[in-house]
């Protein structure tokens, strides 16, 4: 991911902007989440919990970047006793790294 305001150090060109744009999260087909901006990380980090997930359900987030890339990633909710975030037993922590 790049801002756009760095220069490449071997040629001094400008390095293009590349940034996540939009991220949409659903857990078994129900929309959870829906962010839009501009987040310009090398491995940005997508973390949220929801209210009343199954143990088992399936995540999946989708994102696009300001190139019109588009990527997937899925995931299975596992024990909120295996993930480091704490919240009560209704809410399940889902993590995810995202990069273009």
């Amino acid at each position: 991911m790049e801002t756009g305001l760095r220069k490449d150090a071997k040629t001094g060109a400008m390095v293009p902007a590349h940034h996540i744009t939009n991220v949409t999260a659903t857990v078994d087909g129900k929309t959870v989440l829906e962010a839009s901006g501009a987040a310009a990380f090398p491995r940005t980090l997508l973390a949220f919990k929801v209210k009343g997930a199954a143990k088992g359900g399936k995540v999946v987030v989708n994102w696009v970047d300001n190139t019109g890339d588009k990527n997937t990633a899925e995931a299975t909710i596992a024990d909120r006793r295996s993930c480091s975030l704490n919240g009560p037993a209704v809410c399940r922590p889902v993590c995810f790294m995202l990069s273009g």
